[in-house]
């Protein structure tokens, strides 16, 4: 379970992060959903060794899975996301509720895994869930790593 929260958390750092900065002086190009797409879809494709015919089959229905993620996470996305529960109740609600968005996430998952299943191998599943996650994983590093670069910014 910790590892679908780092990944979808790792996904929206990346996209709302990266697509702030600017493509002036030395920043990198503004984040492109697109090329980050592709991206991932290739190296999924590779590392699980998809052919184009379980690739097409595959990735609709993927896509359909990010899609229904994304939904959820726009329901339960604080309104500020740096206010933090100031009493014991509101951090008990607050538990409660990540509890309530990693258990729906999971039975998504769990239903797509299903309609995966169909499509392609388990061991091509497996694969390409691993593959997901070290995707996510270089991309979140090469963040950080750019991010170093930059002055940290100041709390009060």
């Amino acid at each position: 379970m910790r590892r679908i929260i780092v990944i979808v958390f790792t996904f929206f750092l990346v996209l709302s992060g990266v697509s702030a900065q600017g493509q002036k002086g030395n920043r990198p190009p503004r984040f492109s959903p697109e090329k980050f797409n592709k991206e991932m879809r290739d190296y999924i494709t590779k590392q699980a060794n998809l052919t184009k015919d379980e690739a097409n089959k595959f990735f609709p229905l993927y896509e359909k899975l990010q899609n229904e993620k994304r939904k959820i996470f726009g329901k339960t996305k604080p309104q500020d996301p740096n206010a933090a529960p100031k009493t014991e109740a509101e951090c008990k609600k607050a538990i409660l509720e990540m509890d309530d968005y990693e258990i729906k996430l999971k039975k998504i998952e769990r239903q797509y895994h299903q309609k995966f299943l169909s499509v392609i191998s388990a061991r091509k599943l497996y694969d390409v869930i691993r593959a997901e996650r070290d995707f996510h994983r270089g991309m979140f590093k090469g963040f950080m790593h750019d991010k170093k670069d930059r002055k940290a910014p100041q709390h009060k």
